[in-house]
């Protein structure tokens, strides 16, 4: 799995499948491509929220797909964030998911959805955790220069570009989020909703998402304080102009 900073459109994304692969299926948050043969079938699957999953792909085909998205998407911040996880047959063993794997007997396009899934929001997840802790750096450096002068240092205009970034990520964050619900694969088959709690317990996303959206809603505290202070100086110096005037 492959986590951007920018967003998939499904459309977009669908054309790209299209040209290399056989069998593209679009739905409201996602694009399946099904590819490789019927003897070693491999998928491909995006979502909206700006992640990519290849399974069983064969590297040319990854990296040419992964190179056209990254045209499409344009520069990134870094390189994309990057999640493995390995999927293994067995005819003895129920569905389970173990330390560093999904162990199933056939592996097919439901468990490869359902297991794309989760590892494209951990992805997502760790690209955000990036973007929140730098938000937070900052953050920390205007607290500290606050203690110390007794005055925002920043201009205005570019502390107000800071704060619209920093919204502009936690919208994205809660975006993506979002989509941490059962999904409908899981509520149809018994062994997928084992296996996708399996996964969910493995990458921990509810204590991720839980350590995420409390450093969000610290950061939102601050931006509305900062946003305050930023008020107040404006609205200092229109009163300085009209007693000048």
């Amino acid at each position: 799995a492959y986590s951007f900073a920018s967003t998939l459109a499904q459309k977009a994304l669908a054309s790209v499948l299209e040209k290399a692969e056989r069998s593209v299926r679009t739905t409201m948050a996602e694009v399946v491509a099904e590819c490789g043969t019927e003897a070693a079938p491999s998928w491909i699957v995006g979502y909206d929220f700006g992640a990519i999953v290849f399974a069983g792909v064969e590297d040319a085909t990854r990296d040419a797909v992964l190179e056209a998205v990254i045209k499409r998407v344009g520069p990134e911040p870094h390189p994309p964030i990057q999640e493995n996880l390995l999927i293994e047959t067995s005819d003895d063993e129920r569905p389970t998911v173990r330390f560093d794997r999904v162990v199933a007997r056939v592996i097919d396009r439901r468990l490869v959805e359902l297991v794309s899934l989760v590892a494209a929001q951990s992805a997502a997840m760790e690209y955000y955790e990036e973007d929140v802790d730098l938000v937070r750096g900052r953050l920390n450096k205007l607290s500290a220069s606050l203690a110390e002068t007794g005055k925002l240092t920043a201009r205005t205009r570019e502390l107000l570009r800071f704060v619209g970034s920093g919204m502009s990520t936690h919208n994205q964050v809660v975006f993506t989020l979002s989509l941490l619900d059962t999904p409908q694969l899981a509520w149809e088959d018994e062994s997928l909703d084992r296996i996708y709690g399996g996964l969910r317990t493995q990458f921990e996303i509810a204590d991720r998402f839980r350590a995420l959206d409390l450093k969000l809603r610290m950061i939102q505290d601050k931006f509305a304080l900062f946003v305050e202070l930023t008020n107040e100086r404006r609205n200092y110096w229109l009163e300085v102009i009209v007693a000048v005037l």
